[in-house]
This record gives structure tokens, C-alpha cells and sequence, in this order.
């Protein structure tokens, strides 16, 4: 090897990672298109197992982390769902607590705060904790349809056992206890935001 080459060499071996490098950059900016989309759509997947009143805008794309502590929860995210421009509903997902880990869970708002529906995207419990929940009697879930931070009263959004007003499933107080609060704190959290949507003033009372 000459002089001259070997002074070369570590520029043509720089050259040769940076163009490399390069062609890597290239490749990723290319494939983020098809990332992006598939994100999207398993977002969409997602949604569309909670309904929500008619919308015509796309939630996947209308989307914000929230990364909020509300009450023993913890709001991760909101998908907004809107109509005209004005807001119809939320999804909300969000974290709590559960017997042995952590449990999160999607949570649909119509736009005047009552729940359509709410579904366990995944749990760290106890094997057969978090599945009672999830499993066989999934059909605990739909109890909160139809539920507002006032139905029942705040005080009273907990299980039997602590003087609430939700039935624990069997085996999984600690479970149950955990995702009624989530569905509470989610509640109290989208009646405070700028998401929810404005209702009517209240008549005063005739004289």
C-alpha cells in the first residue's frame, strides 16, 4: 500500500459509511408512509370496537397524549370524534391499577359526558384476575354503558363492597374496584376539558 493510499483509506472508509448511512435514512423516510398507515388503521381497529355517535372526521389522525394523572388513573391519551367540526365524542385510554399490575383500558364519552362503552385493551394482572374481567364475563363491562359522572353519584362510583354501586366481578374485587375508578376518573377528567361538548344552559326556575 502506497503512501498516498494509505492516507486515503480512512476517508474512503468514512465515505463508504456515510453513504450508507445515507441509503438507510432513504429507506426508513420511504417505509414511513407504510408505517404510518398501518398505524393508523390499527388505531382505527381499535375505535371501532367502542361506538360512538355519527362522526365524520377521522379520530386516528385527531389525537393527543394527555399524560395526566386523574384521581388513582392516569389519562394516556384522547382520540376526538367530531361532526361539522363540532365535538361528538371522545376515546379516552387510559391506566389503573389493578390486584397485581397495571390495567389499560378504552373508554368512549359522548359529547355529554354518559360512557358508550368501555373495553380492557390489556392487563398485567394475576392470570385470572384481569381475565375475569376480559374473558367470560366480559359482559360486566356493559354495565357502564350508558353511566355519567353523575349516574350514579360520584360517591357512589365504586363496588358494593365499599358502599358503591357496582357489583364486583367474583374473584376480582381489586380488578373491578380498579377499572370502575378508571372509568370515574376518565369521566371527571373529559367534563374539565376543552374536548367535551358544550350543552345548554340551564333555565332558571320560574318565580
Amino acid at each position: 500500500m502506497t503512501a498516498l493510499t494509505a492516507r486515503a483509506a480512512p476517508w474512503v472508509l468514512a465515505t463508504v459509511v456515510l453513504t450508507a448511512a445515507a441509503l438507510v435514512v432513504a429507506t426508513d423516510h420511504g417505509l414511513q408512509p407504510i408505517r404510518e398507515k398501518v398505524r393508523a388503521d390499527a388505531v382505527r381497529a381499535m375505535l371501532s370496537e367502542v361506538p360512538m355517535p355519527p362522526y365524520d372526521n377521522d379520530p386516528a389522525t385527531a389525537t393527543s397524549a394527555v399524560m395526566r394523572h386523574e384521581g388513582a388513573s392516569y389519562i394516556e391519551r384522547i382520540y376526538r370524534a367530531r361532526r361539522g367540526g363540532e365535538p361528538v365524542g371522545a376515546w379516552l385510554v387510559v391506566r389503573a391499577p389493578g390486584y397485581s399490575g397495571e390495567m389499560r383500558l378504552l373508554i368512549g364519552v359522548r359529547g355529554n359526558g354518559m360512557v358508550t362503552a368501555v373495553r380492557l385493551l390489556s392487563q398485567r394482572e394475576t392470570p385470572g384476575y384481569g381475565d375475569r374481567i376480559a374473558g367470560s364475563e366480559a359482559a360486566w363491562l356493559g354495565g357502564f354503558e350508558g353511566r355519567a359522572l353523575d349516574n350514579p353519584l360520584r360517591r357512589l362510583w365504586s363496588v358494593s363492597s365499599e358502599g358503591g354501586a357496582f357489583d364486583a366481578v367474583s374473584g376480582a374485587t381489586i380488578t373491578s374496584r380498579g377499572v370502575v375508578h378508571a372509568v370515574r376518573d376518565a369521566l371527571a377528567w373529559y367534563a374539565g376539558s376543552e374536548v367535551a361538548a358544550p350543552q345548554p344552559p340551564v333555565a332558571a326556575p320560574a318565580p
